[in-house]
């Protein structure tokens, strides 16, 4: 039902290409009406840039703490254009998804964000920490807009989960 919705309201890849919507953005979209449960206990900071699917830079930056079953913080987010230019930035946080596994650490972030400071749209961000110094990070966003910047390694920055 949800990506029938999706369909009519016109929401596709950020890259134009394709004509049915991504899986990724229907995925955010369900996360409005059912959440996940935060899990685990964890800090995730980061902040630095990306080249997104589009070849758009993104630049970011957010601070995320989970306990008991909640998650408080903040995340922004600006693709610098040309093709999508646009800043994202949280208004709440519905629920984050801390590691339980040694080994690389990944984390999700579920939310509602302002596009250009309107509206009310669901983000999930995915952060990867690969160790110290940002190599071997990752980062990417999905928004119910139908924005994807793919799951990119970092330019610049770093992201810790702890």
């Amino acid at each position: 039902m949800v990506a029938v919705a999706l369909a009519a309201a016109g929401c596709h890849r950020s890259t134009g290409s394709g004509s049915a919507p991504d899986a990724a953005v229907v995925a955010a979209i369900d996360a409005k009406a059912h959440p996940p449960t935060s899990s685990g206990t964890c800090k995730i900071t980061n902040a630095g840039w990306i080249t997104a699917i589009n070849g758009d830079r993104g630049n970011f930056s957010g601070e995320v703490h989970v306990a008991n079953g909640q998650a408080t913080g903040h995340e922004s987010y600006e693709d610098r254009g040309p093709l999508e230019p646009q800043q994202i930035d949280s208004t709440s946080l519905l629920a984050a998804i801390c590691p339980s596994a040694p080994g690389p650490q990944m984390a999700m972030i579920y939310g509602h964000a302002t596009v250009d400071g309107a509206g009310d749209f669901v983000f999930l961000i995915t952060v990867t920490d690969g160790g110290n110094g940002g190599k071997n990070d990752s980062y990417g966003i999905i928004v119910s807009n139908g924005y994807i910047s793919g799951q990119q390694p970092l330019q610049g920055g770093n992201v810790n989960i702890r």
